[in-house]
Formats: structure tokens, sequence, C-alpha cells
């Protein structure tokens, strides 16, 4: 090489940095419209979570309404029964028919053995 004939630039190097600065430009921009997106989605995600917890206590909470309903109508029952005894005792009317009392002693027995299962 001479000095009258300098050399060409190498436009293949050239390409290679023009290249490299056009890819960390794409990357930025794809990484500035993804945070929009990755914070919704952790939003969504504690939304998701809180429902979920408060589909959980509810349904913890109507367990607990159910059970309790369930006690409730065995106290009425057994009070129900208690007081058509204390009738016959005191000599009162029935509410009960004579012929229903066969009823009302097999409902009293049916009663009695779930009681007797759920105590065990």
């Amino acid at each position: 090489m001479s000095a009258n004939n300098p050399m060409p630039p190498d436009f293949l190097f050239l390409a290679f940095i023009g290249a490299i600065f056009l890819f960390v430009l794409l990357q930025s921009r794809s990484i500035l419209k993804q945070k929009p997106i990755a914070e919704k989605l952790e939003e969504d995600k504690s939304k998701i979570s809180s429902l979920s917890n408060l589909i959980k206590t509810m349904t913890d909470d109507q367990e607990v309404w159910a059970e309790t309903v369930e006690k409730t109508q065995e106290n009425l029952v057994r009070m129900f029964m208690e007081l058509e005894e204390a009738k016959k005792l005191a000599g009162l009317p029935l509410l009960v028919k004579e012929g229903q009392t066969n009823r009302l002693a097999e409902a009293k027995e049916q009663f009695t053995k779930l009681l007797a299962q759920k105590d065990v």
C-alpha cells in the first residue's frame, strides 16, 4: 500500500457495529414494552390470590354455618320430643295424635342413634 492509495474502509466491520447498535436498540424497546405487561401481570396475580383467600374464607364460613344449623335442628327436635313427653306426664293435650306416637318413637330412636354415632 502506498500513501497515495489509502486502505478502503471495511464495510463488513461497520455493518457488524451497526447490527449491534440495532440489536441493543430493539432489545431496549422490547424491555420497555414488556415492563407494563409484567406489572399488570403481578397486579392480576395479587388480585387472584386475594379472591382465592376470600373464597376459601367464605367456604369455611359456610361449613361453620351448616354445622350450626344442624346442631340447632338437633336441639329443636330433642326439645320437641321432651315437650311431648312432658305433656304426657302433665296430662295436657298432645300435638301428636295417638296413632303418630309410634312415628315419634321411631324418629326419637333414629335421632338417638344418630347422636350416639356423632359422640363416638
